[in-house]
């Protein structure tokens, strides 16, 4: 029998609580491949006003980069990238 592949953790745009009409995505500050630590910090955003670090809401390694072009318009939730669990080790 197959083991099962982990659920992967969508990595989304938060909600800056900003009134931006257009979110840009700059830029992944983490590679595919590369282990993510929640808090880390995992791209970069930025809107009319400010530029902004967005940190990983989980800990995973980093398998997807879904959006990869800078100045890409992103919206609130969308995901850009996808976590997939570790297993810690024993």
């Amino acid at each position: 029998m197959e083991a099962q592949s982990p659920a992967r953790i969508p990595v989304k745009v938060p909600d800056i609580g900003a009134e931006a009409d257009q979110i840009r995505f700059v830029g992944w500050l983490k590679q595919v491949g590369e282990l993510v630590q929640e808090d880390d910090d995992l791209f970069e955003i930025e809107t009319d006003k400010a530029n902004l670090v967005c940190a990983a809401e989980a800990s995973g390694r980093l398998v997807e980069q879904v959006v990869t072009e800078p100045g890409q318009v992103v919206g609130i939730d969308q995901v850009v990238g996808w976590l997939e669990p570790v297993e810690p080790e024993s």
